[in-house]
């Protein structure tokens, strides 16, 4: 004669096993649908590089805030280069990037 534990034990046991085999023939199996080709993800950096390999300047960055004001002269002087298309010029332009306002002008 079973014990009142095991009684109970079989009897929510059967019931998960019931549940569960009914439950598997209800529900349809997933189906794998493709995927949409994802597009590869270009960084802001690298999206300026590829433009300026085509000959499109990347916008000057602002320097309107106080913070920047002794190196709007450089920034000017390295926008003229630039769009002249002085590639030595700016490559031979010295830019120490300590700060941001270099740092951007570097860029």
């Amino acid at each position: 004669m079973p014990t009142r534990q095991a009684s109970v034990f079989l009897r929510t046991s059967s019931a998960r096993c019931q549940s569960s085999t009914s439950r598997s023939a209800a529900t349809p199996a997933p189906v794998d649908e493709p995927k949409a080709a994802l597009a590869p993800v270009v960084g802001k950096q690298q999206a300026i590089h590829d433009q300026a390999q085509t000959g499109i300047l990347p916008q000057a960055p602002d320097f309107s805030k106080p913070t920047h004001t002794r190196f709007r002269v450089k920034l000017a002087q390295i926008m003229a280069l630039a769009e002249a298309g002085d590639i030595a010029g700016l490559q031979a332009f010295e830019i120490n990037p300590v700060s941001s306002s270099q740092e951007a002008m570097a860029r």
